[in-house]
Formats: C-alpha cells, structure tokens, sequence
C-alpha cells in the first residue's frame, strides 16, 4: 500500500520562530547574510580577529548592514530573554554579534 504522511508531524516540525524586528529590516538582514555565506559565529570570530580573509571588504560592508542597531540591540539582548535557538535567523544573527 502507500505510504501516508503524517500532518501532524509536519507541524510540530516547523516550529513558529520568534520575529522581533519588522519585516522590512528583517528582509534586509537576511539578504546580507545570504551575501555572507558564513555563520553568526564566524563571522564574530572573523571580526574580532580582523581576518580579511574571511571578510574582505565586500563582506565587511555586508556585515556592516547586517549588524544591529544600538535599540535592536538592546531589544534582542535585553528586551528578549528566551532561547537564541528560537529566534528568527535575522534575530538570531544579530543577538550572536551583539556581543562584539
């Protein structure tokens, strides 16, 4: 016989992430980090050991955009206390080099 897909499995897989900043500047960051093509995690090693070699300046300016603003910041780290895994990958980008 065939084989039947089981819908509720599918919806407790796709869990809903937390969205804190709004769809525009949301879009944005997400376009930035395709551009990256590294994590939230090398992308703070590569900038707190300044290697060039993984953020030359085309990246560097991508990263720039990406980067949180001083009230996304604070939204995120403070205003935001659940787990990092749960968050957006905007958000969740953001809270891993708000720490740089």
């Amino acid at each position: 016989g065939f084989l039947q897909k089981n819908p509720e499995k599918k919806a407790k897989e796709k869990k809903k992430l937390v969205e804190l900043l709004d769809g525009k500047r949301r879009q944005q960051v997400d376009i930035a980090l395709r551009g990256l093509k590294i994590t939230a995690e090398q992308a703070t090693k590569a900038m707190l050991a300044m290697d060039k070699d993984v953020l030359p300046p085309g990246k560097l300016q991508l990263l720039i955009t990406a980067c949180p603003t001083p009230q996304e910041k604070d939204l995120i780290t403070k205003g935001y206390s659940g787990a990092t895994s749960d968050l957006a990958a905007a958000e969740r980008f953001m809270r891993v080099v708000a720490i740089v």
